[in-house]
């Protein structure tokens, strides 16, 4: 069975995009509206309460073009409102934005903010890549085990484990702590060496995150407070053990046979999504001539839009019955898991994958370009779970 390691390797994160402005003690002048939910401030902006307190956050329904500056705090009357961040979806669709400017240091932005909007969209060199974080058993904890960058530790990074996601703070970095122990291990996450978070929902929450999953089967994704201010993660089902196993359909698997010149051995779909069309789908082909072969693809109204092809050189007498990805083996162990789906603003879909099995490449992602899913973050994501 052929193993495939990828070096550790730190990512670089590039300048920001967004600028950081100081800010100004005197407050924006705003009104209440009618029920006194929301605040709209003299240039239209609108902003609602958080969490039914004295703080505000910048959200959709106002009026917003060019650069958008967001105030440290808005009066009203004889009371003055911080502002602390950016609410969900606050600019969502909106081409007029071009720039927004807040403190990083005290105002926060959430999850598909700038979602296809006007400000420009810096994949390759504004984000460092994702993170894969691993929960204690009772998901109190989670634990990074990669080098990377110095990041401001006083803004939240997000949690996305399939379609939820959740807000994780910083706890304490043991990355260098020689006493603690190396390999993942959720009944001993507190003993791992790492970096720590938790994530400040109620318990409630983050059993609905994880229902059906046990510690050691989640992987999750961490992400910064940007990158998944330009994504919405849209909601999907998975065929995990021990659910039914699905196949593409004969008109697929025809269709693929055709393509690649080659005998199909079986296909699988890895996820789908619920709310609106796109399926995820992989196709192992029987080895040719010391090769074997797994094909993932991306479709859309029944029809395949963007593939990716893996394939590895295999030797007979050292485990080449088996595939790059392992689905010919007892249940469905070795298929990639998908973790999260999102969509740019160009609509093109990123899948980001774990597979458990330490013999094949896990923790992966693939972007559509056109008609092919460019593979990425090979190089940092190997992990090695024995």
């Amino acid at each position: 069975m052929m193993k495939i390691k990828f070096p550790i390797v730190a990512v670089v994160l590039c300048a920001a995009v967004f600028s950081v402005f100081a800010q100004d003690d005197a407050a924006v002048r705003g009104s209440y509206e009618s029920d006194e939910t929301y605040v709209t401030d003299a240039d239209g902006f609108r902003y609602q309460r958080v969490s039914e307190g004295s703080e505000l956050e910048l959200c959709a329904g106002g009026r917003y073009s060019g650069t958008v500056r967001l105030p440290s705090a808005v009066r009203v009357g004889e009371e003055v409102f911080p502002v602390v961040g950016i609410a969900e979806n606050a600019f969502r669709d909106n081409k007029a934005v071009t720039e927004v400017i807040w403190d990083r240091e005290k105002q926060y932005v959430k999850a598909s903010a700038f979602y296809r909007s006007g400000i420009r969209y810096y994949w390759d060199s504004h984000y460092g890549l994702p993170e894969y974080v691993y929960p204690s058993g009772d998901f109190m904890l989670f634990v990074l085990q990669q080098e990377f960058p110095e990041y401001n530790r006083t803004s939240p990074r997000w949690m996305f484990f399939k379609h939820n996601y959740a807000p994780l703070r910083f706890v304490q970095d043991r990355m260098e702590d020689e006493t603690a122990n190396w390999g993942y291990n959720p009944m001993r996450a507190d003993e791992m060496q790492g970096v720590y978070f938790e994530m400040p929902v109620p318990g409630a929450v983050k059993q609905e995150m994880f229902r059906g999953y046990e510690a050691y089967e989640v992987i999750g994704l961490l992400v910064e407070s940007e990158f998944a201010a330009f994504h919405r993660f849209p909601p999907f089902s998975r065929w995990k053990w021990g659910e039914q196993e699905q196949s593409m359909g004969a008109t697929l698997e025809k269709q693929m046979e055709t393509r690649y010149g080659r005998t199909l051995r079986q296909s699988r779909y890895i996820g789908h999504l619920r709310e609106e069309d796109g399926r995820v789908g992989i196709f192992e082909f029987e080895p040719k001539d010391g090769e074997a072969m797994v094909v993932i693809v991306w479709i859309r109204g029944g029809k395949i839009e963007a593939t990716w092809v893996d394939t590895t050189d295999i030797d007979p007498g050292e485990g080449g019955e088996n595939s790059v990805w392992h689905v010919d083996d007892e249940g469905s162990y070795g298929i990639p898991d998908l973790l999260c789906v999102a969509f740019d603003k160009h609509d093109n879909v990123i899948l980001f994958f774990n597979n458990s099995a330490p013999e094949s490449k896990n923790l992966f992602g693939l972007r559509q370009q056109g008609d092919q899913l460019q593979l990425f973050g090979e190089d940092q994501w190997y992990v090695f779970v024995d």
